[in-house]
């Protein structure tokens, strides 16, 4: 009895299943992985993009506010909002639709007057969808003195 438990003359097939269906489980296991972490990563990039994209446009109300001279009687800020999109990322897409080659992102920058006196609150706001699906939103918000 103890001479057939210690045959060694290879593997048992069941030993070999066992041995692919764990092999196969790791490596599918492993691909998820990676793939949900360049995933992350890329969308990572984008909301860094967005957000550079939200700062560049705010920066514009700063310049404004901080080089507007109030006796010329000009209002440099509009009051209102303005809406549009602007490119994320050029080389997003399927590559099955040639129609979907770039991330695109709405933004929507709102100035109006405080009540509080000579300032003007401005905000701008990124929107857009992942091709994960996830939607993602930027909003920058700041108060900058100003005599009208």
């Amino acid at each position: 009895m103890f001479k057939k438990l210690h045959n060694n003359q290879g593997f048992t097939l069941i030993e070999l299943f066992t041995a692919m269906i764990i092999l196969a489980i790791t490596g599918a296991a492993l691909y998820f992985m990676v793939e949900s972490g360049l995933t992350i990563m890329h969308e990572q990039e984008h909301r860094r993009i967005a957000f550079e994209l939200a700062q560049k446009r705010m920066s514009a109300f700063k310049f404004l506010s901080d080089y507007h001279d109030p006796g010329h009687g000009r209002d440099v800020f509009r009051v209102g909002t303005t809406e549009g999109t602007e490119v994320i990322d050029a080389d997003i897409g399927d590559y099955d639709d040639p129609d979907e080659t770039a991330l695109t992102a709405e933004y929507t920058v709102e100035v109006e007057r405080s009540s509080y006196g000579d300032y003007v609150i401005v905000s701008v706001e990124y929107r857009w969808r992942e091709l994960s699906g996830a939607e993602y939103n930027i909003l920058l918000k700041d108060i900058y003195p100003y005599k009208y």
